[in-house]
């Protein structure tokens, strides 16, 4: 418990100095919530899509997550699945999920442009081990957000990719490059994610990491993701002393 208290302290904290310090250049919905319920995404926000043709010829479900909406109106499955054959290593690397829905079909297959793995750069939280993280939207859906492995010799980070689950629909809203700048509780209702989709001139080889503290920042664009009714917000960002 103690150690949770100063996990949620140290989100409010980092995220506030951001909060304070930050002129937001532009918002926009990362999707579109039609008024009869539907989600359309919006391709300026799916930069990345390497779906191979086909359907893979072998399969190796190395995870299964069951979610049900608030409501209790609706139930998925998010299979985290590899190669037959190969076993999943402590790396975490997959390399594509499903989505399962009411009527135990597939509604959603996704790969990455590379292999997909845990958390960690999208929380800024090592050693996190969620295969995704969810968002709660409203009663009848969440935002789940993926990520894929980074290249340790390379300044791009590794990819986000966020699916929308609403009713009987799947849909991926966006798949670009991020890596979050502070801390990031996806479970908070005052959920708020900044995240750059560049990491070059900001390497210190003092701490072997990325150094993304606001000062390090000056006036380099970054982004923040929000939900607000129902859908996510993405806001293009600076730092300002």
């Amino acid at each position: 418990m103690k150690q949770l208290i100063k996990f949620v302290f140290a989100c409010f904290v980092v995220v506030n100095s951001y909060a304070q310090n930050i002129q937001i250049i532009q918002e926009t919905d990362l999707f579109i919530r039609t008024t009869d319920d539907v989600i359309l995404s919006k391709p300026s926000f799916i930069l990345i899509n390497n779906q191979p043709s086909g359907n893979p010829n072998s399969l190796n479900m190395y995870h299964n997550y069951q979610l049900q909406s608030l409501n209790h109106h609706y139930n998925w499955q998010v299979k985290i699945m590899g190669q037959d054959g190969i076993l999943e290593t402590a790396s975490h690397y997959y390399d594509y999920f499903d989505i399962i829905g009411n009527t135990d079909s597939v509604i959603l297959r996704w790969y990455g442009q590379d292999m997909l793995t845990t958390t960690q750069e999208l929380t800024h939280i090592k050693n996190r081990n969620n295969y995704f993280e969810k968002i709660s939207l409203n009663s009848d859906s969440y935002a789940l957000v993926f990520c894929g492995m980074r290249d340790s010799y390379s300044d791009v980070p590794g990819e986000m990719i966020i699916v929308v689950v609403n009713k009987n629909q799947a849909v991926v809203v966006y798949d670009d490059y991020a890596s979050a700048i502070s801390p990031t509780n996806f479970d908070s209702d005052t959920f708020a994610m900044y995240f750059l989709k560049d990491l070059s001139g900001l390497y210190n080889p003092n701490i072997e990491d990325y150094d993304t503290s606001p000062v390090n920042l000056g006036g380099r664009t970054f982004y923040r993701l929000r939900k607000d009714n129902g859908v996510l917000k993405i806001a293009q960002c600076r730092y300002t002393n």
